[in-house]
């Protein structure tokens, strides 16, 4: 008995001297922190090379725009959608930076529905304001059909159309077919086209158009009488390429004494020459008008075909020289509207006179 109480004892002594010995090796590798007034005083290292971003337990943020579009279309449940989106990925091995798996939970399925939900508000809402907006007539061709009898006939026929463009980006928005040219009538035509397709203007600031007096009288003009409807104000938008051309058609028309007999005519000297002036040769060694400042010939696909044109006789006057294959191409038609035109046969009639 004696001895096994002095066994038990040993093992107890041995024990506690294990345990004494871990807690001071314990406590030796532990830092010890001293007075930060000691000038001893030194503080632990920082591991500064230590990447905190592999640490994080956040899911790369990514967008899924067209999935909770197309799952909020057909009535997907979000935890539905999340279950076959994860599937999608996996199958995809599309992995974050760090090389973790993507996956896409309900709550993600559901913040995606609600934005594309709003983007459709917004979107819905910016095509029914209407900013600004631009309007010009034409002639075309229409297909129409015709009942004689028993039988329908199709046939064309020239019918006035307003084409309407949504301002700043020239989104065409639809036209409207004209039965009279007056302002008053335009105005009614546009109005009714704006209520039917339901877009507000209780935004539009401007009307973008050419400086026929129909669009922009002061009095009895399209714009002023949108102003009159809207009972504000609004911003004049005139096309500054027909601005360009009243200086030279009173100045034309002032040298030449002439007068318009047509859309295409006019009884002045000038006028008939240049109705004929690409059937003459070109005459060689004319005198040329040395321009001062003229800018470089422009690209094809920057300018349209009249202008490069009208660009490239005013560099041959300025040169003393027509190239052949500028000599060869033939200017536009004649019309009243765009002079344009008429300004480069008036260069082309001076190089073959």
């Amino acid at each position: 008995m004696h001895d096994q109480h002095n066994q038990r004892r040993l093992t107890m002594n041995t024990f506690m001297m294990e345990t004494e010995e871990q807690g001071a090796t314990s406590m030796s590798s532990m830092p010890t922190y001293q007075d930060p007034d000691d000038s001893t005083y030194a503080p632990p290292p920082v591991q500064e090379d230590m990447d905190r971003s592999t640490s994080s337990q956040y899911t790369e943020r990514y967008d899924c725009f067209n999935f909770a579009l197309v799952c909020d279309r057909f009535g997907v449940p979000d935890r539905v959608a999340s279950a076959l989106g994860t599937a999608l990925l996996q199958d995809l091995k599309i992995r974050d930076k760090h090389g973790k798996p993507l996956i896409m939970d309900k709550s993600k399925v559901r913040r995606e529905k609600e934005k594309c939900r709003q983007e459709v508000l917004r979107k819905r809402l910016d095509d029914t304001n209407l900013l600004a907006f631009s309007f010009d007539g034409r002639k075309d061709d229409t297909l129409t059909i015709d009942k004689i009898g028993e039988k329908y006939h199709t046939r064309m026929v020239k019918e006035p159309h307003l084409a309407i463009l949504r301002e700043p980006n020239s989104e065409l928005i639809g036209y409207v077919r004209l039965e009279h040219e007056t302002a008053e009538y335009k105005t009614t035509k546009l109005n009714g086209f704006f209520n039917d397709k339901n877009i507000s203007l209780d935004t539009l600031i401007g009307i973008c158009t050419d400086g026929e007096p129909t669009n922009t009288g002061p009095h009895g003009g399209i714009i002023r009488r949108f102003e009159l409807l809207l009972k504000r104000p609004l911003h004049w938008f005139v096309c500054l390429l027909h601005f360009n051309e009243l200086p030279f058609q009173h100045l034309f028309e002032t040298l030449d004494k002439s007068t318009s007999t047509g859309p295409r005519s006019a009884t002045g000297k000038l006028s008939r020459q240049i109705e004929t002036c690409e059937t003459l040769p070109v005459v060689d060694g004319f005198q040329k008008i040395e321009l001062q400042n003229m800018p470089p010939a422009p690209e094809k696909k920057e300018f349209s075909t009249d202008s490069k044109y009208l660009c490239d006789m005013a560099h041959a006057i300025s040169s003393g020289v027509v190239p052949v294959d500028l000599a060869n191409i033939k200017p536009g038609k004649i019309v009243h509207s765009r002079w344009l035109t008429k300004a480069a046969r008036l260069l082309r009639l001076y190089v073959r006179t």
